[in-house]
């Protein structure tokens, strides 16, 4: 199991919950993170920013595979993965 952590910094961080040890960063926000999470099966994480994107990453590779910018003038405040695959915004 592992999870990713904001921790109002401009990236993402990502551990490994059984070996209690830190697996990467995601870094290519430009303003604080303020929501994330992983999907179910891990390989995908979301993330919301001060910057007014929301980043889809590869955790593996460690890249954004997709940007979703300028929600609007707002902050992304929270990212969720529905059960069915789908990304929710709030």
């Amino acid at each position: 199991m592992i999870c990713a952590t904001k921790l109002l910094f401009c990236y993402l961080q990502v551990w490994s919950v059984p070996q209690h040890s830190f697996l990467c960063s995601l870094n290519g926000h430009t303003n604080w993170v303020r929501s994330c999470q992983l999907s179910p099966d891990a390989r995908l994480a979301v993330s919301g920013s001060d910057d007014h994107t929301v980043k889809v990453w590869d955790v593996e590779t460690r890249a954004a595979v997709s940007t979703f910018g300028e929600l609007n003038g707002s902050s992304a405040t929270v990212t969720r993965f529905h059960p069915d695959g789908a990304i929710r915004l709030a």
